[in-house]
C-alpha cells in the first residue's frame, strides 16, 4: 500500500473513532496498522503475532474485537472461504482474490478472469450491495515445488 492510501485509511479510522466515540488506542492502531503493512491477507492469528511485536501486553481478543470493528465499519474485509479460516484485508476497493490450494495463500486478483460472468444486478428480488470472488488454483511457487522445498528445509 502506497504511503498516501496508508494515511487516508490511517485518517479514516481516525475520523471513525471520533465520529463513534472509539478512543484511538495504540492497541487498536496497531492491529490497524498491521493490516495496512500487510500484503498477504492474513488470518487473526497472523495479525495478533504481528500486533503482539508492536505491542507485546495486546490481547488475542482485543485483535478480535479490533478487526470486527474494522469489518463492521468498512476499513477491512474478511475473506471468507468454507475449508479455511477467515483472513483479512485493509485494501476495501472492489477486488476479487486467488487462493492457493495447497499452500493457502491468498493473493489479489485484479482482473476478472475471461469467461466469468458479470455480478447480476438483481436476483431472487435481492439487492446486490456486494459480492465476493475467490477463484482458487495452485500458485507458481506450489507448482515449482517451491513451496514444499521449504517445508522440507522446515523440517
Amino acid at each position: 500500500m502506497d504511503a498516501l492510501t496508508r494515511r487516508n485509511a490511517l485518517s479514516r479510522f481516525e475520523a471513525l473513532g471520533r465520529e463513534r466515540g472509539v478512543p484511538l488506542t495504540v492497541q487498536r492502531r496497531t492491529v490497524f496498522e498491521v493490516l495496512l503493512d500487510s500484503t498477504d491477507h492474513p488470518p487473526v492469528e497472523e495479525v495478533y503475532r504481528c500486533a503482539r511485536a508492536r505491542a507485546p501486553g495486546i490481547s488475542q481478543t482485543t485483535v478480535y474485537r479490533v478487526l470486527d470493528l474494522l469489518e463492521h465499519s468498512g476499513l477491512a474485509t474478511r475473506i471468507h472461504h468454507p475449508d479455511r479460516m477467515a483472513r483479512y484485508d485493509a485494501d476495501t476497493s472492489p477486488h476479487d482474490h486467488i487462493r492457493c490450494t495447497k499452500c493457502f495463500r491468498v493473493v489479489d486478483c485484479l482482473e476478472r478472469p475471461a469467461g466469468i460472468p458479470p455480478v447480476p444486478p438483481e436476483t431472487a428480488g435481492f439487492e446486490i450491495r456486494g459480492y465476493t470472488v475467490v477463484y482458487e488454483g495452485v500458485c507458481p511457487e506450489c507448482r515449482s515445488g517451491a513451496n514444499d522445498r521449504a517445508d522440507e528445509d522446515a523440517s
